[in-house]
């Protein structure tokens, strides 16, 4: 996972405009990380047709990235 982080904050390097944006999306990612339940524990194959809000219940994911700048929700919502 380290490595993976390393990655993505290098291709930032030389975008400093775009650093405040990244650092708090980092810093939500491992807030929620820290909070919730292991992911790759998780049964995904037996909820399927479960909803997302039923997961983030059980998995404890109470704080997710839905409407910030970064989140799924946003990145969803933009023509592509």
């Amino acid at each position: 996972m380290l490595l993976t982080t390393a990655g993505q904050l290098a291709s930032f390097r030389l975008q400093l405009e775009r650093f405040e944006l990244l650092s708090r999306a980092v810093a939500h990612g491992m807030a929620i990380g820290h909070s919730a339940s292991c992911l790759a524990l998780a049964r995904w194959e037996e909820g399927w047709e479960r909803p997302v809000a039923d997961w983030r219940l059980e998995l404890g994911i109470t704080d997710p990235a839905d409407h910030k700048p970064y989140g799924l929700g946003v990145a969803s919502n933009q023509p592509g």
